[in-house]
């Protein structure tokens, strides 16, 4: 498990080789932030190099006092590329879910120099509102991190 540095914004990324239409985001709560705990959550571009760039959606917050999957909803196709999860917490830190090593990730079975970048974290500080557009980035974490989930309403 993980707990998030109060208003740091975390990354996931992926891969899309195909346009896919997602309607939640989601992480797994393991233990309870305290009362007004809640995350944000939301997509980003990536570029060639797997560093963030503009916002695609702020999907909002949800309460994270309590535990298991918390999602918000949100309708977004996306085409095939690159792009970033990411969550915030905001208000109060609650315990997530999280990869615990790069090795826990699926990309690091791949074994090739520019998923190792992808495994990079890169770590927003001082986001205590809306996510900004565009992401800058004042750290990179290389390791594991929370674990933010898409839930695909329709492929393309």
């Amino acid at each position: 498990t993980f707990v998030p540095t109060l208003n740091s914004v975390y990354t996931e990324t992926f891969v899309l080789t195909r346009p896919i239409t997602f309607d939640r985001i989601a992480v797994e709560v393991t233990a309870g932030g305290a009362v007004g705990s809640v995350c944000r959550m939301g997509l980003y571009n990536v570029d060639t190099t797997w560093y963030p760039t503009s916002l695609i959606v702020d999907g909002g917050t949800v309460a994270t006092t309590g535990t298991g999957f918390q999602t918000v909803t949100i309708s977004q196709t996306l085409g095939p590329g690159r792009y970033a999860k990411v969550v915030v917490a905001q208000t109060a830190s609650p315990t997530l879910r999280y990869w615990g090593t790069t090795a826990d990730r699926p990309q690091a079975s791949m074994g090739t120099s520019p998923i190792d970048a992808a495994l990079n974290q890169y770590i927003l500080a001082s986001v205590s509102g809306a996510l900004p557009d565009p992401y800058t980035a004042s750290q990179t974490f290389v390791g594991g991190g929370a674990i933010v989930l898409l839930r695909v309403l329709s492929l393309g």
